[in-house]
């Protein structure tokens, strides 16, 4: 999450350590959110367009699907090396907008189970 946004959050703990604790990850004055695993997970063909952004002989991609639900909008710091601009929008126009089928299959199941959390 910091590598792609600078937002911390803090990270479930990985189930083969044998750790029942979330692990934090940076330093910070308040307890920073808590990233949800959802243990769904999604694999598919890199494009051969999109091809050289990865190493010689990867063909796949193995997307894991997290959310993280912030308190308040807050001030993004993107990875300049892998994105140019981002915004905010309500869910309903991301999910026009996005281009992933993943990342727009996410925002949907994101949307059907929204009301289970309020």
């Amino acid at each position: 999450m910091r590598e792609e946004t600078g937002l911390v959050c803090i990270a479930p703990a990985p189930a083969a350590a044998g750790v029942s604790a979330p692990l934090a990850e940076g330093v910070h004055r308040r307890q920073p959110p808590l990233l949800l695993q959802t243990n769904i997970s999604n694999r598919f063909p890199i494009l051969p367009e999109w091809r050289h952004r990865y190493a010689s002989g990867v063909t796949e991609n193995l997307e894991h699907l997290l959310y993280l639900e912030l308190p308040e909008t807050c001030e993004v710091t993107l990875n300049a090396a892998e994105h140019v601009a981002y915004r905010w929008v309500n869910l309903e126009e991301a999910i026009r907008k996005v281009t992933s089928w993943t990342n727009r299959e996410a925002l949907e199941r994101l949307r059907s189970t929204a009301g289970d959390r309020r």
